[in-house]
């Protein structure tokens, strides 16, 4: 499921994209100098999506940030993995195959969440909000 969402998500980058890329090339053969550097930025983007790779994995410089500031970018936004698992793999969570999945694509950094905590936890929150109402 990651791989497919996240392929989707690419797939959204190359298509924003393309399109900015369009208006860009207008300006190119007035011979805007920043919309010359813009479209040399994007085609990277471009080759780099098309690698699978997010655009947060790109390495910016300082201009080329700044190149970017209209363009809303799926892939360049930060992403938080969560592996849902139950009361029994709480300590043994590392033995799951699923969980070693997620792991691996979040880069060995992820949370782990019991839904029964969870929904104890809102439970408790809820009543709390209802007696102070």
């Amino acid at each position: 499921d990651i791989e497919t969402i996240n392929l989707e998500l690419i797939f959204a980058d190359i298509e924003a994209i393309n399109k900015r890329l369009e208006r860009v090339e207008k300006l190119t053969k007035s011979g805007d100098k920043k919309a010359i550097q813009e479209k040399d930025l994007l085609k990277r983007l471009i080759e780099h999506l098309e690698n699978e790779k997010p655009i947060r994995t790109f390495e910016f410089n300082d201009d080329e940030k700044s190149l970017l500031k209209d363009v809303y970018l799926l892939t360049d936004k930060k992403v938080i993995y969560v592996a849902n698992i139950s009361e029994n793999q709480i300590g043994t969570e590392e033995n799951d195959p699923y969980v070693l999945k997620v792991k691996e694509f979040a880069n060995h950094v992820l949370t782990m969440i019991c839904a029964v905590f969870e929904v104890i936890k809102c439970r408790k929150v809820i009543t709390y909000i209802r007696q102070a109402i």
